[in-house]
């Protein structure tokens, strides 16, 4: 049976000039193993040690991130109201990471950037400022966005008086300005809005009653339309005369 040679293969190198030889020493795969296993050794050593000290920690976000819309283009109108959705996120980040961890470090939003009217499914983007941190999960990771034109149209203003005066006392007709608003928002829902509607409470009075109400953009079932807009100053002056009964 042949034999293995298991002493150090080195090669035989002979000098032009001096016609010396010298040996080159040739490494074998086994140098190769044993220096990658002890550097990865070294390595795990390394991130145990790092671990320990800053051990990384899996957790939700203390405080949901309210929810920025981006990238509309001019004259469109998103129809939700999206002001008030916030989603949470779960994280992974060292503790160091956490420790120093603050709410403006994160921003979620619906980047809408080229998308025209209509109904899109958008999924919300996360950015932090430090790297360290991963984003494991999001919850509520995509919304259904409606898009629409922006419009705007001229409507009345409506004055209801919504109790009476004093006994022996009659109101007369409400006196007011402006008589006419704009209204503006996305298209469908302007086109709902037929008068802009104010509420005036008497409360007994005996007397001239003068007010300056908030005008509620309205539909034909006297409903108030959301995501619509009334131009500045969006409210209405009023003044509601009240007279006493003749003998009394």
């Amino acid at each position: 049976m042949e034999q293995l040679d298991l002493q150090p293969d080195t090669q035989m190198q002979t000098t032009p000039t001096t016609g010396r030889t010298r040996r080159r020493p040739h490494f074998q795969m086994a140098d190769v193993a044993t220096l990658a296993l002890s550097v990865g050794l070294a390595l795990t050593i390394w991130l145990i040690a790092v671990n320990q000290e800053n051990p990384l920690v899996v957790q939700e976000l203390g405080t949901p991130l309210p929810l920025t819309i981006v990238g509309l283009q001019e004259g469109l109108e998103v129809v939700q109201d999206l002001s008030t959705e916030s989603v949470a996120l779960e994280l992974r980040a060292p503790r160091s990471s956490w420790d120093n961890m603050r709410d403006g470090d994160f921003r979620a939003m619906l980047d809408l950037t080229g998308l025209e009217a209509g109904e899109h499914d958008v999924s919300v983007r996360v950015t932090r400022r430090d790297p360290q941190v991963t984003v494991l999960d999001v919850q509520r990771p995509e919304y259904t966005v409606t898009i629409d034109r922006r419009a705007e149209k001229e409507v009345p203003v409506q004055i209801e008086v919504m109790d009476g005066a004093a006994f022996g006392y009659e109101w007369l007709q409400p006196i007011y300005t402006p008589m006419t608003v704009t209204v503006r928002g996305p298209e469908s829902q302007v086109e709902q809005v037929v008068r802009a509607r104010a509420e005036i409470f008497l409360r007994s009075a005996k007397s001239q009653v003068e007010r300056t109400q908030q005008l509620i953009p309205v539909d034909a079932q006297n409903r108030e339309v959301d995501r619509i807009e009334v131009a500045a100053p969006g409210r209405v002056q009023i003044v509601v005369p009240v007279e006493q009964w003749p003998g009394r």
